[in-house]
């Protein structure tokens, strides 16, 4: 899928991963990341092959990502229809690892990155602003696929500084509730969430250093 961040960079004109999508599959107004998952098929994925090669180098404990900031659920997820088990690969690919990881007496961890999601997602509210496709927005804008794409569109600017995590009052329970059913569906010994937790403090700085 030509890098990491793709969810993202795949709708920002100019982009390597843009001009990649380009090539591949098309232009973000017709062909976007809910279709570009279709192709995760993991159809050599072997948990237990591979938790075997983690104990053999010594691993007590293992972390799998529940979801990163994509927004797509890696098991069967009731807060998220778009997942790994609705949608290509059709597998649980969290209560894969969590059977293979528990049948060696390993310790087991989630790594959630969702809190950034809302606004990270923003890019795929754009369109392109020259070209045969200038004004055409890209398949982020279709409220058929809100669900995946978040209802984040006001926060599109590209000029300012991209936030870690929103100041929309709407998103902080939204991430409460998905990060509640990890826990309760999986039980983890330990979980990871890859920055603060998404609530806003006035003397935080919210600001993209990169």
């Amino acid at each position: 899928m030509c890098g990491d961040w793709y969810a993202r960079n795949m709708y920002i004109p100019g982009h390597p991963q843009y001009l990649h999508h380009l090539r591949l599959y098309g232009h973000p107004s017709r062909f976007g990341y809910k279709d570009v998952v279709k192709f995760w098929k993991a159809e050599k994925f072997d948990p237990d092959g591979l938790m075997d090669f983690y104990v053999k180098a010594g691993a007590r404990y293992f972390f799998a990502q529940a979801v990163h900031h994509d927004s797509f659920f890696n098991y069967a997820s009731q807060v998220q229809p778009f997942n790994s088990v609705n949608y290509s690969p059709g597998k649980d690919i969290v209560a894969m690892w969590r059977t293979a990881a528990r049948k060696r007496g390993l310790k087991f961890g989630l790594s959630e990155h969702l809190g950034a999601s809302f606004e990270w997602l923003n890019t795929n509210k754009g369109h392109d602003t020259e070209g045969p496709y200038a004004g055409v927005p890209y398949d982020g804008c279709d409220k058929r696929y809100e669900g995946l794409y978040l209802d984040n569109a006001e926060y599109l600017d590209l000029t300012k500084p991209r936030r870690h995590y929103t100041l929309d009052a709407r998103w902080p329970p939204a991430w409460y509730r998905a990060v509640k059913e990890m826990v309760d569906t999986f039980r983890p010994d330990m979980l990871y969430s890859d920055g603060a937790v998404p609530f806003y403090r006035k003397d935080a700085d919210t600001s993209d250093p990169t």
